[in-house]
């Protein structure tokens, strides 16, 4: 078990994507106008999308490295479709997200790993990863699954980040927590307490991790 202060760790900034918001699910909290999941299951991912990942442009936690980067995979993607797509045209609906990642691997209840990121968030290109903006506004604390395990391959370091499922919004585990109007957590506290409860009756797979998500404007 990390016995480390929650307050003595600063989480770590992946990059950014573009996305568009869930409408909320029929039955969830009157709290929820709109889901706001940094899990692919719920949020529409406009880049980098569903099809096959432009991995000249992003890093190895799966994100580009700028909002601006992030607007023009947008762009990139959306003119498979429309040709004539723009930055100017790009649906308004579309937000620039970034994702920070807490150094917290929960496997089970007081079973918590602190890990280090040694994974490269400068793009295959070269572009280096950009601090958040200052116009960046936090939506809130998502626990999400990890797709794959650094302790089943013998490491205690994050060399690449691949997400898997939301518990919150992919399980309707929302309920039966504190959550805000984005169906994420507000404070640190929740988030470690959910992220246990996960690992303990376990809706998806874990291990578990907690990211926090923003909104980028430009």
């Amino acid at each position: 078990m990390d016995a480390t202060p929650h307050s003595s760790l600063t989480p770590t900034l992946l990059g950014y994507r573009a996305r568009r918001l869930a409408a909320p699910f029929p039955n969830s909290s009157a709290i929820v106008t709109h889901i706001a999941s940094a899990c692919d299951c719920i949020t529409t991912p406009i880049a980098p999308g569903r099809g096959k990942p432009e991995w000249d442009h992003l890093n190895m936690a799966f994100h580009y490295p700028s909002p601006h980067a992030a607007r023009h995979a947008a762009v990139r993607l959306g003119q498979a479709v429309d040709p004539s797509l723009t930055l100017e045209t790009l649906d308004p609906t579309i937000e620039i997200h970034a994702t920070r990642l807490y150094p917290w691997i929960c496997y089970g209840r007081n079973d918590i790993d602190t890990v280090t990121f040694e994974v490269s968030l400068d793009s295959n290109r070269g572009e280096r990863i950009q601090p958040l903006p200052d116009n960046a506004t936090r939506l809130g604390l998502e626990v999400i699954a990890l797709l794959e395990s650094p302790r089943s391959q013998g490491r205690t370091t994050l060399n690449h980040i691949s997400f898997g499922c939301a518990p919150l919004s992919c399980n309707h585990e929302a309920k039966n927590y504190p959550i805000n109007r984005w169906c994420l957590l507000d404070t640190i506290e929740d988030a470690r307490r959910a992220m246990e409860d996960f690992t303990t009756d376990p809706s998806e797979p874990g291990p578990y991790m907690i990211a926090e998500v923003w909104r980028c404007t430009e």
